[in-house]
């Protein structure tokens, strides 16, 4: 790591390197591989089970998320836990490189059962249905829309907002964690920064062409996140070397836990299993069960034809006080995906 931070630290002489110039880099291609085919349409999920966020503005984004209601386990008298009432925490997902939100979809309909969460999933620019250049810019601006349509369209209380995140997304999680738009932090196989990952695969020659490309530096960002933060990491992980996480555990500077998994590796379910197990003890799940309904934040769309409208969310209506509740009156229509949605 000297010889590329001894780099990068000559670099700065010649001055701040611009977002343009990081989003349009080479290896860029290589961090962002996107899905090698989308797994989904718009019409795959099941009715208000997908919905799209835009950011508005020049350079707008139309971000695809998967949202998925959940209901929280409780003992009954009995002893048996009883899924009866609505989810109190809202769990935004990060996703891994090389997936989508079809892909994905199995996995985070599992943690919602598991963990008795409502879960938000944003998709990348790149990926699946999302149009747009990946780059860590714009992945940040998809991972911040959700975390801004959380709080401020379905006004979550901002500790029940939890932000997991796995390998590649672990840095949209924690630049996401650094700024205050959550209430808890999730790191599965997470990475001190993309350099450390590159030269460690293929040396410090390689790392050093990366200079300038996407590289979220979550070895500096984690000391600034003042949440309850889980990292999980697998110590047989061959992508990512479970010292990753040990450096970024110390660093942190919140409350804190470290769970490494003997034997495990970079994909392996018992991550997840990890996951379900330690967040009860990290992050309030149960304590406040609240519902997600879209008809209290967008009108219904009645007698369109073919499948269900997919809604759109304005974000950038937000920004307006006099336009705050997203449920006002300025309302469009637009097509997207060959599908009439809804524009707030």
């Amino acid at each position: 790591r000297g010889l590329t931070d001894l780099f990068f630290q000559e670099m700065s002489f010649f001055g701040e390197i611009t977002e343009a110039y990081k989003s349009h880099h080479i290896i860029n291609d290589f961090l962002f591989p996107g899905s090698s085919k989308t797994a989904y349409g718009w019409d795959t999920f099941k009715q208000d089970e997908l919905i799209c966020l835009s950011t508005g503005g020049a350079d707008n984004l139309i971000i695809p998320c998967l949202l998925l209601r959940g209901r929280s386990a409780r003992p009954s008298k009995d002893g048996e836990e009883k899924r009866h009432q609505h989810a109190s925490t809202l769990l935004i997902y990060c996703h891994a490189n090389s997936e989508d939100l079809g892909s994905i979809y199995p996995c985070a309909q599992w943690l919602c059962q598991m963990m008795g969460v409502h879960v938000l999933v944003p998709e990348y620019p790149g990926y699946g249905l999302c149009t747009g250049n990946p780059c860590e810019d714009t992945v940040n601006r998809a991972v911040l829309a959700a975390c801004t349509f959380a709080k401020d369209a379905l006004r979550w209380d901002l500790d029940h907002i939890l932000i997991y995140g796995r390998s590649i997304g672990t840095g949209p999680a924690l630049n996401a964690a650094r700024l205050g738009r959550v209430g808890g932090l999730v790191l599965v196989s997470p990475y001190t920064n993309i350099r450390d990952i590159i030269e460690t695969h293929v040396g410090s020659v390689i790392a050093l062409i990366a200079a300038g490309a996407s590289d979220w530096d979550n070895r500096s960002m984690i000391r600034n996140v003042a949440v309850p933060i889980l990292l999980i990491h697998g110590t047989a992980d061959d992508i990512i070397p479970c010292n990753h996480s040990e450096e970024l555990h110390e660093l942190c500077q919140a409350p804190k836990r470290l769970v490494l998994l003997e034997r495990v590796g970079h994909q392996d379910m018992d991550l997840l299993y990890a996951l379900v197990h330690a967040s009860p003890d990290m992050f309030p799940l149960l304590d406040l069960p609240r519902a997600i309904d879209l008809s209290t934040v967008a009108p219904l769309i009645s007698g369109s034809k073919g499948p269900t409208a997919v809604p759109v969310f304005n974000l950038s209506n937000l920004d307006d006080p006099a336009q705050a509740s997203p449920w006002g009156s300025n309302a469009g229509e637009m097509f997207i995906g060959g599908r009439n949605v809804f524009v707030l």
